[in-house]
């Protein structure tokens, strides 16, 4: 299977704030994340429980996700 690289772009508006957010996939568990001028790279791993670890510059998050349903 080839490996092909993945480009993912959208805007997010915050109560006050227009953020302009810009992912890319570098491989398979590394992406770099472009938002308002800022450039990260970020390692990416699935946990066995359902979560994700996030590693970069040195520190490593555990992330969850909720999907909720609007009433």
């Amino acid at each position: 299977m080839l490996w092909r690289p993945r480009h993912y772009q959208c805007c997010v508006i915050s109560c006050t704030t227009l953020v302009d957010l810009q992912v890319t996939r570098q491989s398979p568990n590394s992406y770099v994340v472009i938002m308002n001028s800022s450039c990260v790279e970020v390692d990416v791993h699935r946990l066995s429980d359902g979560g994700l670890l996030l590693s970069y510059d040195g520190s490593s998050y555990t992330t969850y996700m909720k999907e909720e349903v609007d009433r």
